[in-house]
Parts: structure tokens; sequence; C-alpha cells
């Protein structure tokens, strides 16, 4: 089963809905013969047989001329037979600047920089990367929060929130480090105190203030053990 499909510059031959031949526009012949269309492509020994009853973009043709009539009219640039005009070619072939792109988008193709809302995205919200021995693009998440598989960007201190270390070689958050380094802490410290301040901490854990020279060892569910720094065990 035969349809004919076009877009602006090219005549596709399907085949059972499957593109059997491409041909541009311009360089086709269309011959009425006894029960078929001969569609031929100038230049070449392709061919093609068209019985009545193929449709040209949806519509089917009453008469072998009809359809030999639409094929044939079918001109280099586009359209139906009438050519390009200047303002069709500007149109989709913009000039272009230094800096700019032929982006295709909701304006047409227009001549400027790409934008997010080109490839439908949304102000830092996610980014387009190349994916890993692959030709397409996926998107990728760009947040300011410590969300798994994402890309950070600083917030207007400028930093940037991660998760807690878990492993070496990740960096050590401010919490983890003034869970350990507590330059607030004084000498006179009651185990209460410290109990309330680092409910969760294991035994043997240690939290030190660096300014007053001064670190607090968990030894047991509820007591701690003071040692100055300047005395180190």
């Amino acid at each position: 089963m035969y349809k004919i499909e076009t877009n602006e510059g090219s005549i596709n031959v399907l085949v059972n809905d499957r593109v059997e031949r491409t041909i541009p526009k311009g360089q086709q012949t269309a011959t009425e013969q006894a029960e078929v269309v001969q569609l031929a492509a100038l230049g070449t020994a392709i061919s093609f047989n068209l019985p009545v009853s193929t449709t040209v973009d949806g519509v089917a043709s009453a008469t072998l001329g009809e359809l030999a009539n639409k094929i044939s009219s079918f001109k280099r640039g586009g359209g139906g037979g009438g050519g390009a005009t200047v303002d069709f070619v500007n149109q989709r072939a913009p000039l272009l600047g230094n800096g700019m792109f032929m982006v295709g988008s909701a304006e047409g193709n227009v001549g400027r920089r790409p934008r997010p809302s080109d490839n439908g995205l949304t102000a830092v919200s996610n980014v387009s990367v190349k994916a890993s021995g692959s030709d397409t693009y996926e998107m990728v998440a760009f947040t300011a929060a410590a969300t798994n598989f994402s890309l950070a960007y600083r917030g207007s201190g400028g930093t940037f929130a991660v998760s807690d270390a878990s492993a070496v070689g990740n960096p050590v958050t401010l919490g983890q480090y003034q869970g350990i380094t507590n330059n607030a802490l004084t000498s006179t410290e009651t185990n209460a105190t410290l109990n309330a301040m680092y409910p969760s901490i294991a035994i043997n854990s240690e939290v030190r203030s660096i300014t007053n020279k001064i670190k607090y060892i968990k030894k047991s569910a509820t007591q701690w053990e003071p040692v100055p720094m300047n005395v180190m065990p």
C-alpha cells in the first residue's frame, strides 16, 4: 500500500507506512499510464507505480490524472508549486550575527541565543547534559538543596548544600564540624549540659573547644570526662 507524504522540501514515498524513498521536491516526474501513475526521481533509476488509491498527505484522488497533477505540482522551495519567496526563506533561515544560533521555537525559526524554554526548561531547575556513551541528552536537577544525583549551585551567601559526610573523601558539613568542635564549650560544662547538647553521640567520642583548650570524652551513657587540651593523654 502506497502513500505520499510531503514536507517543505521532500516527497516521501511510504510502503506499508514505512518510508521507502525520499525525493527532493522539483526532482520528480509523475506520468499517467494505463492503470497507474509512474513517479520517478530525475537522474536515477528509481520509480514507483502508484495506483489511484495512493493518498497524498492523507487526501485521496478521484482519478489517475488528479493524482499525477498533485505529485507534479510540488516544486523546489516547498509549497504546492509557487516556489519560495524571499520572506519565506528569511523566515526559515534568518541572517545570523556573531554568537547567534538558528533556534526553532514557538516563534518559528529565529536567529538568537537559545533560551531554557526552547528545551522545556525553567530557570534553575534542570540542565541538559550529554548522556554517557550516547548521542542523547538527559535532564539533571540543578538545585541549592542537598539532593541526590543533582548539580549544586551556590546560594546568596556563596555556599552550596551537601549532606553529612559518610565516607573518606566526603566534605564535612558545618553541623558535623560543630558536633566535634564547639568553641562555645568552657572548662566548666556539666554532664547534664553535655548530654542535652549531644544526646546521640557514641561512647568514647569527644567534643572540643579549640578556643578554650578543653575537650570532653563521653565515657558512659551519662558521664563525660573533661581533658585539658594542653595535657593530652
